[in-house]
């Protein structure tokens, strides 16, 4: 008894001390009671509040972030267990808490925890990455790649079934013992959690993106191509669509509550419909629904492809209705406000079927090939409104009587053309022997060659086309018809890829590094890195890595302390055998190399070269802002950076500064041709600089920020946000041509005359000179770095897969697909 009023005694003469606490003391308090603290939460929670109060009755802004930092500081003291997965964690999921278990999901394995201790219970593994899973009372239900769905005891992990049930799962949601899963796109399947069986599917018109369930019913929230939202409601058990809401009811919200279904549009009007009787409504009238549900497109048309700079002109465009209804356009807008000028239409009517030429009013500001996005707002006789964008490109001349047009390749030479229009099925080898130096010359003979080949398959029987099919590959030198060589899964997004003879070396935001064999995929060495790789590269034998927080803004704690430092690494590229390993004082953001000095871009602003045999500092330099450097190059003997909105020069044995440029837009990406430096920009700005002096050259502007760059020759490649790449020509200053994609160009590298993109779930690859789509390729999911090496190409995602492509199949690939089906 006494022991107990002692204690007693004891936490209040501790609160009396902390209620003292003040600017000056409360360092020395949290000292003193330090391993209180760490027994007593409920005391460390008082000392946590007296801190609190004391900053909010500060004055002093310094001394009140001074106390912040602090606090930051001491919460690692608040942490109760640590549990390290092996890897990055994307799911987690709570048993009832009087269970005391915690489920989470770590790449290909499943853990359940202790929630007080944070010891494993158990651990389960399953083929590919586990992509979501949740818990209903004692079952663990988890989805992994390739549609598969797994249900597990939540207590044991023992498997109760497994089953394939589409190509690709994602989301649960589950009503008695009905499970309802989305496939990521149009179907919703329902299974039975007891067994694994499928009770039933159902195929919407358009993705699905959201699923809910009330009662008895299913809500799915689509959308269709152009953004306008669909909503179905099914019976759970059978899967029986009961209603349907589209386009006419331009809906924005929908709720079910017994037999009353309320809906919101997006002009602000709420509905509340009888469910029973408007579904059968829906049903005995579908030719109606379908009708006012049909959904008006259109096609556009530039009739003039070129107008004069700084001159009001019109731009005829032709609108073709494909719809049965009449439409309305209510406006046309050009988003390119910066570099053309135009003026607003009126009211224009179209009725189904029928095409209207509209003159456009407009001012073109910049010189060159422009691409521009046109806005077309319309409604049809339903009074449902829609929104369309085209892009489009237009030639802008400086001058009245330039040329545009003129603007083809070479023409073929006519005694060329006329031998190979005589081609047949016993002169087509003579003629590609006769022609083989010109072939490799001229690309625009050697297509028109392969083209005549290929009208000799299609026209010839199975036998000859065969043989045919054969000679092209043969010329082509491919072996093969698929362009995927193989394809590897990494732990973490590969962040950066760079290649040394056979070997391919991968980055990865969880630190993982993988030297693979370029020819088969297989992995040769693996190394684990304290953090993110942010800079990778290669010297003879050594890997050199850069590594940091993979947070830009995040403060990150060890030990109770702010953590802001990074690694640098040198590891043996045929054994991963770590040689040095450094400990920098800044987070590790970008990595160059020249001769024997490693250069490393930090977080807030400096540069570290370190000698790459031993890895101690040679020298340090901090710039003028506090961003982040991500941009690294060096030529010569100068280093080139970008940090904010500053190009700067340093020499690289010394690390002195030796000129900076300031640009009108924050340096996203860098490149070096001969004696020059190209500069690509946030807000569109392209520089061309003089590498010895700083000195501005030439300036550009496009649409978007210039997230990569690369040149061949004249041309210089631009990937920009926006979706949008752009091809210039350095000397004249004119576009040359543009290219949309299907996200923002995160990878970018040019081969002969093919540009390589890497943007969100895509690979592209496109013509240089015209900006034509060669090939397409769909990743799993974005692309986040690409490289090339001989025929080879190597593009690493953000999920770690890692695919090798065969570029003489990629450059090729119209050829090649036009004689598959007969091979």
């Amino acid at each position: 008894m006494v022991f107990v009023e002692n204690k007693i005694n004891g936490v209040e003469n501790i609160r009396q001390e902390i209620d003292n606490l003040n600017v000056s003391n409360y360092k020395e308090i949290y000292d003193k009671f330090k391993n209180v603290f760490s027994k007593n939460r409920d005391i460390f929670n008082y000392y946590v509040d007296k801190l609190i109060e004391l900053m909010k009755n500060l004055d002093d802004n310094e001394l009140s972030l001074e106390i912040d930092k602090f606090m930051l500081c001491i919460l690692k003291d608040s942490i109760i267990w640590e549990f390290k997965a092996g890897g990055s964690v994307w799911d987690l999921s709570i048993k009832d808490i009087k269970d005391n278990i915690i489920i989470l999901g770590c790449s290909n394995h499943l853990f359940a925890l202790d929630i007080k201790t944070g010891n494993k219970i158990w651990e389960y593994k399953v083929e590919h990455n586990v992509d979501s899973l949740f818990i209903k009372d004692n079952i663990v239900m988890l989805e992994y790649r390739g549609g598969h769905v797994c249900v597990l005891d939540v207590m044991t992990g023992d498997k109760i079934w497994e089953s394939k049930v589409g190509e690709r799962m994602w989301g649960f949601s589950l009503k008695d013992n009905i499970v309802i899963l989305g496939d990521g796109d149009k179907y919703i399947y329902a299974i039975d959690v007891r067994t694994g069986g499928k009770l039933w599917e159902f195929e919407a018109e358009w993705c699905v993106w959201e699923l809910s369930i009330k009662d008895d019913k299913i809500i799915l929230r689509c959308e269709d191509e152009y953004g306008c939202e669909y909503f179905y409601v099914l019976d759970i058990k059978t899967g029986e669509k009961i209603l349907e809401f589209g386009g006419e009811w331009h809906v924005s919200d929908l709720l079910i509550s017994g037999d009353v279904t309320i809906l919101a549009d997006m002009w602000g009007c709420v509905y509340a419909l009888d469910t029973n009787l408007y579904s059968k409504i829906q049903r005995v009238r579908p030719q109606l629904t379908n009708i006012m549900k049909e959904i008006v497109k259109i096609d556009l048309t530039l009739l003039k492809k070129s107008l004069n700079l700084n001159e009001w002109d019109e731009l005829p465009i032709q609108i073709t209705n494909k719809s049965l209804k009449d439409i309305t356009i209510s406006k046309i807008s050009i988003i390119n406000e910066e570099d053309i000028l135009f003026k607003d239409i009126e009211p224009i009517k179209i009725r189904g079927r029928d095409t209207k030429v509209i003159n456009l009013f407009i001012n073109p500001k910049v010189k060159g090939k422009l691409p521009i996005d046109i806005v077309v707002e319309f409604e049809d006789e339903f009074n449902i409104r829609y929104k369309e964008r085209f892009t489009e490109v237009l030639t802008i001349t400086k001058f009245k009587g330039d040329n545009v047009d003129d603007m083809r390749p070479e023409k073929i030479d006519k005694i060329l053309k006329q031998e190979i229009d005589n081609l047949n099925t016993s002169n087509y080898k003579e003629i590609y022997s006769r022609f083989k130096n010109i072939f490799n010359e001229n690309r625009a003979v050697f297509n028109y060659y392969m083209n005549k080949l290929i009208e000799l398959v299609n026209n010839s029987n199975d036998e000859l086309a065969i043989n045919v099919g054969k000679f092209i590959l043969d010329i082509l030198g491919i072996k093969r018809v698929d362009e995927l060589l193989w394809e590897f899964r990494a732990e973490g997004g590969v962040r950066l890829l760079s290649i040394k003879g056979d070997i391919v070396i991968l980055g990865c935001v969880s630190g993982h590094v993988y030297a693979i064999d370029i020819k088969t995929g297989k992995k040769l060495w693996e190394f684990k890195a304290e953090d993110t790789v942010w800079g990778l590269s290669i010297k003879d034998d050594i890997v050199v890595l850069g590594c940091g927080n993979i947070f830009e803004s995040i403060v990150m704690l060890k030990n109770g302390k702010i953590l802001e430092e990074g690694y640098a690494y040198a590891l043996d590229i045929n054994t991963g055998r770590e040689i040095w390993r450094s400990k920098i004082k800044h987070d590790v953001r970008s990595l160059s190399i020249k001769d024997d000095i490693v250069v490393l871009g930090c977080k807030k602003g400096y540069i570290l070269a370190l000698d790459i045999n031993a890895g101690n500092m040679l020298w340090e330099f901090k710039a003028k802002s506090g961003k982040s450097i991500r941009n690294l190059s060096i030529k010569n003997d100068i280093l080139l950076f970008g940090c904010d909105n500053y190009l700067y020069a340093l020499d690289i044995d010394t690390g002195r500064e030796l000129w900076r440029f300031k640009a009108e837009g924050e340096v996203k990406s860098l490149s070096i041709k001969k004696d020059n430096v190209l500069l690509g920009c946030r807000g569109g700005y392209v520089y061309l600089l003089d590498i010895n002096t700083g000195e501005k050259m030439e300036r550009f502007k496009v649409v978007g920020s210039v997230l990569r760059l690369s040149i061949k020759d004249d041309i210089v490649i631009l990937g920009c946000n926006r979706e949008c790449v752009y091809a210039l020509d350095i000397n004249a200053g004119e576009n040359l041509w543009a290219f949309k994609t299907d996200g923002d160009v995160n990878g970018l590298s040019i081969k002969n005359d093919a540009v390589l993109l890497g943007c969100d779930n895509y690979l592209y690859a496109l013509d240089i000179n015209t900006g034509e789509e060669i090939w397409k390729f769909k990743t799993e999911s974005a692309v986040l770095d690409l490289s090339i090496k001989d025929n080879i190409v190597i593009s690493g995602c953000k999920r770690g897969h890692v695919y090798a492509l065969d570029f003489n199949i990629i450059k090729n690939y119209s050829i090649i697909q036009k004689i598959k089906q007969v091979l």
